[in-house]
């Protein structure tokens, strides 16, 4: 066998095995092809869906605590109005007792009888002492 011979059926060897290797190469990239369409749902698809539901979640949460936190509020300005009021009608009746508000109820009591017709110096209440 001559030198060209031996190039020429090495050659067509080459070409045999070039035609099966591509035809491997489709079958392979076809069997990727079709894997792919059968994997259903995708990294990226399962990441989405994830943050949508963290979202929803989240914003679930948020209306629950402002909606605990305006009538928590409500309740506490409730309460606070109560115990201040309890609060202030035990120091005037303590004050009362004690007799705090006397001047001021004598002062307010001539008011209303003379209408202010009279001034602080036609009946003081200390009487001076003439030396």
């Amino acid at each position: 066998m001559s030198a060209q011979e031996e190039l020429l059926a090495e050659n067509i060897t080459l070409k045999e095995d070039l035609i099966t290797l591509s035809n491997e190469l489709i079958t392979i990239k076809n069997q990727i092809n079709e894997s792919k369409e059968n994997e259903g749902i995708e990294f990226e698809v399962w990441v989405g869906l994830l943050l949508a539901c963290v979202t929803l979640i989240v914003t679930g949460l948020g209306v629950v605590i402002a909606l605990s936190a305006f009538f928590g509020y409500s309740n506490i300005k409730h309460t606070a109005t109560d115990a201040a009021v309890k609060k202030s009608e035990s120091l005037v009746e303590q004050a009362i007792q004690t007799g705090h508000f006397n001047k001021l109820i004598y002062s307010a009591v001539e008011r209303a009888v003379y209408r202010d017709i009279l001034s602080e110096n036609d009946f003081p209440e200390d009487e001076e002492v003439s030396a």
